[in-house]
């Protein structure tokens, strides 16, 4: 089977590219579209992935309650945190949309 890491950072930001997402929901996806091109992907990798885009700002942590509140991340609160695509993130994933259709 094939290891998709390089492609990690594709799979999470569209993940959160359409709402707001919690890791739980994150990986689903990530692991369904690896598993749709014979990959592998997993929690650690997926994790790291959605660190480097909050990192390079293309992804932005958020404590949802009557509004979306951006905020940190941090490993500790990861349960409680849901995360989306920021503008810098959606010029990243502008490359990829076309092979997505």
């Amino acid at each position: 089977m094939k290891t998709f890491d390089p492609t990690l950072r594709e799979y999470v930001i569209r993940a959160i590219s359409d709402d707001y997402e919690s890791l739980e929901l994150i990986l689903e996806s990530v692991i369904g579209w690896a598993v749709e091109r014979a990959g592998v992907a997993d929690k650690e990798g997926t994790l790291k992935a959605l660190v480097g885009l909050i990192e390079d700002g293309s992804a932005q942590a958020y404590v949802l309650g009557r509004d979306a509140r951006p905020v940190d991340y941090s490993e500790s609160s990861l349960d409680d945190l849901w995360f989306y695509v920021t503008p810098n993130g959606m010029k990243f994933l502008k490359q990829f949309q076309e092979d997505w259709q």
